[in-house]
């Protein structure tokens, strides 16, 4: 089987993409400004999801078995700053991911954030209300729903 792991350099995507290299599975793991180190059974990709364009080539490139998107402007300031690359990245990215893997028959998995809601209470669980306070919660949210929907 071959997986897909967007953002594969971040700290979570990373350690997915190694215990599935380590299952024996290829992978392809797509990262953007910092490099993946060497590991066996990955393919690193080098792919910008500012260019949805670019996020359906992936796609179809890879042709995976499996899609685990950790892939986001995680910077809570940053997206504060730059809204639209923020909704660009982190809603219409997932957007063409779950358009794309949706005709591949593929399973689809989404890594959200707790920043969905507004940390009044904390230990939230799925099934909590959603209250985001800021604008990388509300774009994790609106791809959270995408994700549901699609």
């Amino acid at each position: 089987m071959k997986v897909l792991v967007t953002g594969g350099s971040s700290t979570p995507g990373f350690r997915i993409v190694e215990e599935f290299a380590k299952a024996g599975y290829k992978v392809v793991a797509q990262y953007n400004e910092h490099e993946i180190p060497a590991i066996d059974n990955i393919v690193k990709v080098k792919a910008y999801f500012r260019n949805v364009e670019r996020v359906v080539e992936l796609v179809n490139e890879a042709k995976p078995d499996i899609v685990i998107h950790t892939a986001a402007i995680g910077d809570v300031d940053k997206c504060e700053i730059d809204k639209e690359l923020a909704w660009r990245v982190n809603v219409e990215a997932t957007l063409a991911l779950v358009k794309s893997v949706s005709k591949l028959n593929s399973y689809f998995l989404y890594l959200s954030t707790d920043y969905v809601f507004d940390g009044e209470r904390g230990l939230y669980k799925e099934d909590d209300v959603p209250n985001p306070v800021n604008y990388y919660g509300f774009t994790k949210l609106v791809a959270e729903n995408i994700v549901r929907s699609g």
